[in-house]
């Protein structure tokens, strides 16, 4: 009996395991024996949760079950590589849905090669700034969770310092405006007054966003 591996489609190996059996005469009993054989190290893997006096129909039912359809498993491949971080989803979220696809794409491989699956498209998909992708890319995760850890540590370090610096230069545009309304003699808009800050703020900060993230390139 031909042997049945991951990187082999399971509808077809049906067909032709189901087809031999039947030709070959054999017993329920034959067939479940020799399905076993055919799994050889992958069973348990695909079977391990089963009795060891499983049934041949039992086997059947839970490869097929774990296999799905090839439909399924395509359409959870082409997702899995173009998965894309949400600006409002956090590390967590996309890690789980990462993880999720990939148990879809490939049911039949082992876990810890489902896991390198979703670790692979987890950093690929992370849509943030450079700093942020660089710095998740030049570390050697062996696993999904000690990614999901480090990510969510720095994601969390990085939203608090660019919140320290917008308010930064936020206070330095108010210097700027206190400054100039001082020497103005004519009377000003409040409202004109906080739109100048805020455009003003929101420029420096533009500007030091660019020069980190050019440091950060060199």
């Amino acid at each position: 009996v031909d042997r049945f591996t991951k990187n082999s489609d399971w509808e077809s190996y049906k067909t032709y395991f189901m087809k031999l059996a039947g030709t070959s005469h054999w017993t329920e009993k034959t067939k479940a024996s020799r399905l076993v054989s055919a799994l050889g190290e992958n069973l348990a893997v695909w079977l391990g949760d089963l009795p060891d006096d499983a049934t041949f129909s039992q086997m059947i039912s839970k490869l097929d079950q774990i296999n799905g359809s090839e439909f399924v498993r395509r359409e959870a491949k082409n997702k899995l590589v173009s998965m894309k971080r949400l600006d409002s989803e956090s590390i967590a979220i996309y890690a789980d849905k990462c993880r999720q696809t990939a148990n879809r794409a490939y049911p039949h491989y082992s876990e810890m090669d489902r896991e390198e699956h979703a670790l692979g498209a987890f950093l690929e998909g992370l849509n943030t700034d450079d700093n942020f992708r660089g710095q998740m890319k030049a570390k050697q995760f062996k696993t999904l969770r000690e990614a999901v850890s480090y990510g969510s540590n720095l994601d969390h370090v990085l939203k608090e310092e660019k919140m320290a610096r917008k308010q930064k230069y936020l206070s330095r545009a108010v210097d700027i405006h206190v400054s100039e309304s001082e020497s103005d003699s004519e009377d000003c808009d409040i409202s004109d007054i906080r739109r100048s800050i805020s455009k003003t703020g929101k420029t420096l900060l533009k500007l030091d966003r660019k020069l980190n993230t050019n440091q950060y390139k060199k």
